[in-house]
């Protein structure tokens, strides 16, 4: 799995990941790359793959989905 990364490229698989964002916690699948920073140092890229929720409506309040 690391090969692809090495190469500069995106993993082929969806890996599952935990971002814990101090009041929520989201659980993706994601694809990884690296990527240098603003300060030239090798970090962790994270590309989300985004779905399709399983309601619109969250609490009451109704989401409504838009085609691009």
């Amino acid at each position: 799995m690391l090969e692809p990364l090495l190469k500069g490229y995106k993993n082929n698989e969806l890996i599952p990941i935990s971002l814990n964002l101090g009041t929520a916690i989201t659980k993706p699948d994601a694809r990884l790359s690296l990527q240098p920073n603003d300060q030239g140092k090798i970090v962790v890229a994270i590309q989300g793959i985004r779905k399709e929720p399983h309601s619109n409506q969250i609490k009451g309040t109704k989401f409504q989905h838009h085609q691009n």
